[in-house]
């Protein structure tokens, strides 16, 4: 069976079994094991670690199918931009974090500093290299929701409180899949599902001895 053909069953596979996603327990536990990896990468872009593992808990409890960590890698060697390590960070958001991270120019810009937290990857093997590890992979996550907060900052709105529209962004991106236009900041964002699942885990008890909440 070639390479193509095997493609063609796996997508075929995941798309029939896609509410098959990780037991909740499960993905408890791969947040104990990973919290260093969560606290170091939250202290170096200056991200709430509850936060982190509020989206990773959402990400993984909701849109990973139970067989997507054994096929991740194979499509994305394939070419597909799978969603790939803990936070499930698609390769082209990872080389758009990268890119933005690295471009004065960028309202997404976070400062020079962070230049050095995410250096720019020679190829697009580095990548899945970097995203299949978790020590990386909440890099990538930490980066991506700081990237928001900065954006929304700049044009006056103070989302980093918002547990709810940052879930949101995270899910959806910073563009729009229909015409390519940026979700820019504005007054009054809703959340989508995964927003209000961010929110009810980072006020809930779950964890919350490991991954605290930030009181006002």
């Amino acid at each position: 069976m070639n390479l193509i053909i095997k493609l063609f069953l796996i997508i075929f596979w995941l798309d029939i079994n896609n509410t098959l996603a990780e037991e909740p327990e499960k993905v408890k536990q791969l947040l104990i094991e990973n919290k260093d990896f969560i606290y170091s990468s939250a202290v170096l872009f200056n991200v709430q670690p509850r936060l982190i593992a509020s989206i990773i808990y959402v990400e993984r409890t909701l849109n990973v199918n139970w067989m997507e960590g054994q096929l991740d890698l194979l499509l994305a060697k394939a070419g597909y931009s799978s969603s790939i390590g803990l936070g499930q960070i698609k390769i082209h958001t990872a080389e758009w974090i990268e890119k933005k991270l690295h471009d004065s120019t960028s309202k997404y810009y976070l400062g020079d500093v962070y230049k050095s937290y995410i250096p720019k990857s020679k190829s697009r093997d580095e990548i899945i290299e970097r995203l299949d590890g978790p020590e990386w992979n909440t890099k990538y996550v930490a980066g991506y929701i700081a990237m928001f907060c900065h954006r929304w900052l700049n044009d006056g709105f103070d989302i980093s409180a918002r547990p709810d529209i940052i879930g949101t962004l995270y899910s959806l991106g910073p563009y729009r899949v229909s015409d390519g236009s940026e979700r820019k900041p504005h007054v009054n964002p809703k959340a989508n599902y995964f927003g209000e699942e961010t929110v009810k885990f980072y006020y809930s008890d779950q964890l919350s001895f490991l991954f605290p909440r930030v009181t006002d």
